[in-house]
């Protein structure tokens, strides 16, 4: 019997008659409901196939305990049979036109390739972020080498007091401010007590680009991954420190400035 056809992520739209992937989930995370995050609203996933293509993927609050416990960060599968909607908004997580929505019958896969990435991080150069407008739609990935880490002070923030530092990345004779907020400052010192690191290269994933007082600015709410695993990431001649930021919508933010 012959194998069922996978379908490449690029080809996916509303008319398409196949719609089997072989895909890795590059990243995943749960959306609570509004003012109880204890509970689940969805489950939010970036696949990427063979390809480099990356699609965004809903499972909606009725199928969260269906599927939630079959499906892992990082890990590679066979998902079959979802509805595909428009992507909208300005808070993209990939450029595909089209989104996957889990459906009842969706099947799910475990299975290997080593063909796809294992982080899925697709660099956006300084320049198109610096440039980019107020309507910019997506979520960008990029990275800088640490040049200068200012001084940690404490803001008022929501209401709330919240320790806040401000470090520099370069890249290619350009530079970004990151200012961190709240645990990512007590983390990030942290790092560097554990092993003290020159020329460290950070590496941002699913930064939003806004306009702040006349000024660019990337705010990204974050979670980090494992730092043993994502320190495997490879950046010749350069000791390394790299950061992935994972969620984009769910903790503290990270401001990201020209």
């Amino acid at each position: 019997m012959a194998s069922k056809p996978i379908h490449p992520l690029l080809k996916i739209n509303p008319s398409s008659e196949c719609r089997r992937v072989l895909v890795r989930v590059i990243s995943l995370y749960k959306m609570p409901v509004y003012n109880d995050e204890k509970m689940t609203n969805s489950i939010e996933m970036i696949f990427m196939d063979e390809h480099e293509t990356t699609i965004h993927v809903t499972v909606r609050k009725t199928l969260v305990g269906t599927f939630e416990k079959k499906i892992k960060e990082g890990s590679v599968y066979v998902f079959a049979y979802f509805s595909v909607g428009n992507r909208s908004g300005y808070y993209r997580t990939s450029r595909h036109d089209f989104r996957l929505n889990f459906q009842a019958r969706t099947t799910v896969t475990e299975t290997r390739c080593d063909k796809i990435p294992l982080y899925g991080i697709r660099l956006v150069a300084f320049p198109e972020i610096l440039h980019a407008d107020s309507n910019y739609p997506y979520l960008v990935d990029t990275m800088g080498i640490l040049t200068a880490t200012g001084n940690e002070r404490d803001i008022l923030r929501e209401s709330k007091r919240t320790k806040m530092i401000v470090i520099t990345l370069e890249a290619e004779g350009q530079r970004l401010d990151v200012t961190l907020f709240g645990e990512y400052v007590d983390l990030l010192k942290g790092f560097f007590r554990q092993a003290p690191l020159e020329h460290a290269v950070i590496v941002i994933q699913y930064a939003k680009v806004k306009m702040f007082q006349d000024r660019k600015l990337q705010k990204i709410w974050v979670t980090f991954g494992s730092l043993e695993n994502l320190l495997n990431f490879s950046i010749e001649n350069s000791d390394q420190l790299l950061f992935r930021w994972r969620n984009p919508l769910r903790s503290w933010p990270i401001e990201v400035s020209a």
